[in-house]
């Protein structure tokens, strides 16, 4: 039996403007993170200050009251760009 699966288009909209944000304020800094062996607690500020760290919290209590898919759509392209960023956020 053959599964397909693709996202809607908002599923696909919030993974183009979160890989845009990862992409230009977390990116930039791995690797000097890692050279370094330093926790990326201002990366971690930066994507909590954006909500993602209650992306799954429902918004009656201060989430983004997004679904298990958009999580799983967060934590792909977190790790993408940093597995321990998607390490320390998942």
């Amino acid at each position: 039996m053959q599964f397909e699966f693709s996202f809607n288009e908002e599923q696909e909209k919030f993974r183009r403007t979160l890989r845009y944000f990862l992409e230009n304020e977390i990116k930039p800094f791995v690797k000097e993170l890692d050279k370094n062996e330093d926790f990326p607690l201002d990366n971690i500020k930066k994507i909590a200050q954006q909500g993602y760290m209650g992306l799954n919290v429902p918004k009656e209590y201060g989430g983004m009251g997004r679904d298990k898919i958009d999580y799983g759509i967060f934590l792909e392209e977190l790790g993408r760009v940093c597995a321990a960023h998607g390490t320390i956020v998942g």
